[in-house]
């Protein structure tokens, strides 16, 4: 028997049909995955963001997976993890700050002291974390004049991030700090002179 749609006046699939397109469209058996809301991937957060960006937060969901989704809010991902998974190393930092300011993951930042590396701890804003806290939808509160915010602060950002780890600003290499020696005649042509 055929099932009409009311919205579109349409024949649609048979229950029979429409059972085997919901088994066949479900997470395979045995294999971890997670679901993104309609909500999520279609807000201005989420669509706005950069391909590194992108990838940043496809890694960090896959780390998630991995640890049998128990341990949001305690993901390690290290910027060798990132690079495997395909962001160029310089936009790393980018990447995470991006998806920070855009309310899609939390960060602790991590530290280096005594020998031993403290390494970040990335929260994945719309899914529920490690103890048991519901999602905080962070994201939800990014309009569209936000997101488009991003392009200005994301050099300041940088700027904070290079003072902040006490790095040197790095200078041009056409601006160089060793000066020209002043152009010395050779001695060859004061021998001409006095004789």
């Amino acid at each position: 028997m055929a099932v009409y749609s009311e919205r579109e006046k349409t024949r649609i699939v048979t229950p029979k049909k429409e059972a085997r397109v919901i088994k066949h469209n479900a997470p395979e058996k045995d294999s971890p995955w997670i679901w993104l809301s309609e909500e999520l991937m279609f807000s201005p957060s989420f669509t706005s963001l950069s391909v590194n960006a992108h990838r940043c937060l496809f890694r960090i969901l896959g780390e998630h997976s991995i640890k049998g989704r128990k341990c949001n809010g305690q993901l390690i991902v290290t910027h060798p993890d990132f690079e495997r998974y395909g962001v160029t190393h310089r936009f790393i930092a980018d990447g995470c700050d991006e998806l920070v300011f855009k309310g899609l993951l939390a960060k602790r930042m991590g530290r280096a002291a005594d020998g031993t590396a403290h390494p970040n701890l990335y929260r994945l804003t719309f899914l529920g974390d490690h103890e048991g806290n519901p999602p905080t939808h962070e994201w939800k509160n990014v309009d569209d004049a936000k997101a488009a915010h991003w392009k200005k602060v994301k050099p300041q950002k940088a700027e904070e991030r290079s003072k902040e780890h006490g790095r040197k600003k790095k200078r041009s290499l056409h601006k160089s700090e060793i000066t020209r020696f002043p152009f010395v005649k050779s001695d060859a042509s004061f021998e001409r002179k006095a004789s």
